[in-house]
């Protein structure tokens, strides 16, 4: 997963995983980046986690490193919504071989060489020849071709 910004608020990170800011903060705490005061952990900032900017009135705004943070977040069993939110993750890129991640309610997604989850397609059927089609066009080039005639 690509962001379209390096740092982002907790309400931000929340809507990427389909929750509130609030909820994040919680999420945070579980896997130590927040202290017992809701501020960020001497662990986020020894692993850069954040930028912190201090505001007109005195008060700091803390931004969370979402290249670091989501996937601690995934780790911890929280999944992201499908489709992501446009504004905040760059579409993926479709990059082959490709291979078939089955997940709830019949659902399917195609993953990609890099790890990306390019489509979701619903029934297994389906996905598996999807993601036929896009292992042939990936082999042969064409699939290559066609990225970048239309990116």
């Amino acid at each position: 997963m690509r962001f379209t910004r390096q740092y982002m608020n907790m309400t931000e990170i929340g809507s990427i995983f389909g929750t509130t800011g609030h909820k994040v903060g919680k999420w945070l705490k579980e896997v130590g980046l927040r202290n017992e005061f809701g501020d960020p952990s001497r662990h986020a900032y020894e692993q850069k986690m954040i930028s912190a900017d201090f505001d007109r009135h005195g008060t700091y705004n803390v931004l969370w490193n979402a290249a670091k943070v989501v996937p601690l977040l995934r780790d911890a069993g929280h999944e992201p919504t499908s489709p992501p939110p446009a504004e905040l993750v760059e579409p993926p890129v479709l990059v082959g071989p490709f291979t078939v991640q089955p997940a709830e309610g019949g659902i399917h997604g195609i993953v990609g060489d890099n790890g990306d989850l390019s489509i979701t397609v619903i029934g297994e059927a389906n996905a598996q020849v999807v993601k036929h089609v896009l292992n042939v066009a990936s082999k042969s080039g064409h699939l290559d071709q066609l990225v970048q005639k239309y990116q």
